[in-house]
């Protein structure tokens, strides 16, 4: 059995302006884990978590395993390594994934990123059950372009943080070119290939810094928040670097804040 961990994040600064890429933002791990175990089975892809309410057993075929399967990112996550496996002409295993996410109480979720924590969590686990040695940013890589198949808004931030723990600055990739680049070139191209405006620096924990975590005990969606019409001028703005990138910036927030889902997205509980 191999057992493997990914760490809970949250965004420190920077959630937003990080979807565009080049652009930075700090996270920090938190001390809450999703724990991915794997060990051998008799079906294709066996998935038992304390998020669903019974064992799940799928059967890939020759275009993977069915979308609408939940939970989305570990079957995923499945379908990137097994591809991977076949372009080195590797064999993939039957195995079955038993999960523990502890970035959740009852089934009620923080925002502490616990779709990228099962994520790499999952990755790391099934390479190393089939032997497979890649580097921490290869890892990263792959759990990217997954994450990417999941919703291709995803700044790849969460996914950092969850890889190389601590306190982390990052700046994402363009996550268009990076799954154009996997298209052409396949998994092995794009891992291998230069990543223009990727960044990942580990920053020393603060010193003297009480971290104290809130939560206004509604989940809110970010996706629906990045669907605002605040968020979207903003991002706009933005990217176009207008003149009015403060002020758009601030009516987002205001935005984001009163739009009937609570707060903004990342506000899980006290972790400290």
């Amino acid at each position: 059995m191999i057992v493997r961990s990914a760490p809970g994040k949250l965004f420190v600064a920077g959630e937003y302006a990080v979807l565009e890429p080049s652009s930075s933002a700090i996270l920090a791990a938190v001390d809450r884990e999703v724990t991915v175990s794997v060990t051998p089975a008799d079906e294709d892809l066996v998935v038992i978590s304390d998020l669903i309410d019974r064992p799940t057993s799928l059967s890939r075929t020759a275009n993977g395993f069915p979308q609408a399967v939940r939970p989305r990112p570990v079957v995923t996550a499945v379908e990137v390594v097994g591809e991977l496996l076949a372009e080195w002409a590797l064999p993939v295993p039957q195995v079955q994934l038993s999960i523990h996410n502890g970035l959740h109480d009852h089934g009620v979720k923080f925002g502490l990123g616990s779709s990228g924590a099962v994520t790499v969590a999952t990755i790391d686990a099934l390479l190393i059950y089939c032997g497979v040695r890649l580097t921490t940013e290869e890892r990263f890589r792959l759990a990217l372009l997954a994450s990417i198949r999941v919703d291709a808004r995803t700044s790849g931030g969460d996914l950092a943080a969850n890889t190389w723990g601590g306190w982390i600055s990052y700046k994402a990739p363009d996550r268009s070119a990076v799954a154009d680049l996997a298209r052409r070139k396949g998994l092995t191209g794009a891992l291998q290939a230069s990543s223009p405006g990727f960044e990942v620096r580990q920053l020393p924990p603060p010193r003297d810094l009480a971290v104290v975590v809130g939560w206004t005990g509604r989940p809110a969606s970010t996706s629906d928040i990045l669907a605002s019409d605040g968020i979207r001028n903003w991002l706009s703005a933005r990217a176009a670097g207008s003149q009015t990138w403060s002020t758009s910036a601030m009516r987002s927030r205001r935005t984001c804040c009163s739009s009937g889902s609570s707060s903004p997205p990342e506000m899980p509980p006290d972790t400290t």
